[in-house]
């Protein structure tokens, strides 16, 4: 099927905009017909009007297509990779995409395609994961509680995937004189965590890059869900080793990875989903993290990192400290090296 998509008219008293979004309504009700009917190829020609309406927006196409593929529709989600290809898709997103509607699982993607998608979407990012339930921040502050992390100091902190700043509020009190940095791969979210303000410094660069980072020792890391973006963690767990001053600690939370006897149950200890991020396993976390020089200080269970449609999306919420030294905590001096 090559899925020819039709053209509609938009209502005189409607605004384009408008006339979009209802026929997004009107596809959701029919696509989920069509798919409780078993009519696969039907699920996706529901869309066409859709589609018509936004001829050349080929994110909308690729977007759909890990929804069809969520629901078993492989062939009809590579279709739709097809097209969003021959409207221009970046070849780094595609590559992506038609690996987790496959069900393949590359050890990390290409750090081309996490920046363009997250520059594209910078301007509504704290918007769309309000609207989801977004709990990053929050479970990062319960795991410095849990970890009797006093809620000001003059520690050096660097939060990795820095995003728009949405930790900043649990970090910025904790940095005081010893410093904030923060690294994102995204040009457009910096820019909006230079207009948030806190940070003492933004980086541009790609975390699994030693010339990327700036230079340690820091007495805290964080990564708030920035490695549903890696498959492999090992050689990213040793950098940050490797910053950490003696006693630092590094926390950061991995979407979990299903029990069960699935077919990967024997694989690498992660997964791509459909949605194109990454889940791990806890106990391949903590052997990447031992192999790294890292040990597990603590592991929570977080029931919902945030909501994906109607579903809890369950996490590991993890802290790391560098292998020998005393526990970061209230007694720390405060003299910004973590000694």
């Amino acid at each position: 099927m090559s899925g020819s998509e039709t053209e509609v008219e938009f209502s005189k008293d409607m605004t384009p905009e408008e006339a979009l979004e209802a026929a997004k309504g009107r596809a959701a009700g029919a696509y989920s017909a069509a798919m409780q009917a078993g009519d696969k190829w039907g699920a996706l020609a529901v869309w066409d009007e859709v589609f018509a309406m936004a001829p050349e927006d080929w994110q909308m196409r690729s977007n759909l297509a890990t929804i069809l593929a969520g629901h078993g529709a492989v062939e009809q989600a590579l279709e739709l990779l097809d097209r969003a290809e021959a409207l221009g898709a970046p070849a780094s997103t595609l590559d992506q995409f038609r690996a987790a509607v496959k069900g393949e699982a590359p050890a990390r993607p290409d750090m081309e395609y996490v920046q363009h998608m997250f520059d594209r979407g910078a301007d509504a990012f704290d918007e769309r994961l309000a609207s989801v339930g977004y709990q990053g921040p929050a479970t990062m502050e319960l795991l410095m509680l849990s970890m009797d992390l006093p809620l000001e100091a003059d520690y050096r902190v660097l939060d990795l995937g820095c995003g728009t700043g949405l930790c900043l509020p649990h970090l910025r009190p904790r940095a005081g004189k010893g410093g904030l940095v923060g690294v994102d791969i995204s040009g457009e979210m910096l820019r909006l965590a230079e207009a948030r303000g806190g940070y003492d410094r933004l980086m541009q660069g790609d975390i699994s890059k030693a010339e990327d980072l700036p230079e340690g020792p820091f007495d805290l890391v964080t990564a708030a869900e920035v490695f549903n973006y890696f498959g492999e963690l090992r050689h990213t767990f040793a950098l940050i080793h490797d910053l950490l001053a003696p006693a630092g600690l590094f926390i950061a939370t991995f979407e979990a990875a299903p029990d069960g006897d699935g077919p990967d149950k024997d694989g690498p200890g992660f997964r791509l989903q459909p949605s194109a991020r990454y889940q791990h396993r806890m106990e391949f976390v903590a052997a990447e993290a031992e192999a790294a020089g890292l040990t597990v200080a603590l592991a929570a269970e977080i029931d919902s990192l945030r909501k994906e449609g109607a579903r809890d999306v369950p996490a590991h919420g993890v802290v790391f400290q560098r292998a020998q030294g005393a526990a970061l905590g209230p007694q720390n001096d405060g003299d910004g090296d973590g000694e």
